[in-house]
């Protein structure tokens, strides 16, 4: 090859390859998401375990090894640096994916604390086994009001008890159990509720189990309504609809937001 020919060739690759760092693969796409971080004959390709380690396939599922030109799932150790097995538990390389295999790394993982799924059940997974698993869970109870174990290995609502305990009730008048769960059916419910109807209007049980506004005056009575003009109803919600709405509200007077558009106060 002619030093002429040399020259385009290396102009050319620097058109379809940007350089960063010396090694343009490190900024594509297919680094982040498979590995192919490896600059090779103008191609993208898995050039080393470091390269999966780079990638959200290790991240995220433990495929931190090389293996025929791909990342995979190979040891334990690759399952440790995922949160498959921080979150879900699932720590134990298996069958070519990270699977759970015994109570201890479930009761690890975050899942257990946040949702009760604190026991090893079927089908290489963490699910919840009693009443207490989902008891001392900060998100499936203490949050949702889903106390009591279900025939599904998950924590469900049992009684209109836990529900009212919930920090779901107290925020979105969810305090009513139907079908394992926690839902807004009354309109008292709403009305005593902190963020659906005192910040956001929405004072009304809706059919679909959560609150929602139904009348202007909820919505001009709201905290949404004086610090981001959300004062107008529209659609089951409050929103700002006109200009009008933008300039009585803090969003304007504190921030320059004083127009409306899309349903919110812009600048």
């Amino acid at each position: 090859m002619s030093k002429v020919q040399k020259s385009l060739s290396l102009a050319l690759l620097a058109l379809l390859f940007p350089a960063c760092d010396g090694d343009p693969c490190r900024t594509a796409d297919d680094c982040t998401n498979l590995g192919k971080c490896t600059q090779q004959n103008s191609t993208c390709v898995v050039g080393s375990d470091a390269d999966c380690r780079l990638s959200t396939g290790c991240t995220g599922q433990g495929k931190c090894t090389l293996e025929s030109g791909a990342c995979a799932v190979k040891t334990d150790a690759d399952c440790r640096l995922a949160s498959a097995c921080k979150d879900n538990g699932k720590c134990t390389a298996k069958a070519g994916a990270c699977a759970a295999t015994s109570d201890a790394d479930c009761k690890k993982a975050t899942d257990c604390g946040y949702f009760g799924l604190c026991a090893l059940g079927k089908a290489d997974a963490c699910v919840a086994k009693t009443d207490r698993n989902c008891e001392e869970s900060t998100i499936s109870c203490k949050q949702q009001g889903k106390c009591s174990v279900g025939s599904a290995g998950q924590c469900e609502a049992d009684s209109a008890a836990d529900c009212q305990k919930s920090q779901d009730c107290k925020l979105h008048g969810k305090c009513a159990v139907e079908a394992g769960a926690c839902l807004a059916k009354s309109d008292t419910d709403c009305k005593a509720s902190q963020v659906a109807c005192k910040y956001s209007g929405k004072c009304a049980a809706g059919t679909a189990g959560a609150c929602v506004a139904t009348s202007s005056s909820d919505c001009q009575a709201s905290q949404g309504c004086n610090l981001n003009g959300l004062c107008s109803l529209s659609g089951g919600a409050c929103a700002a609809v006109g200009n009008g709405d933008c300039t009585s509200s803090l969003a304007c007077t504190k921030e320059a937001r004083c127009k409306a558009e899309g349903g919110v106060c812009v600048k």
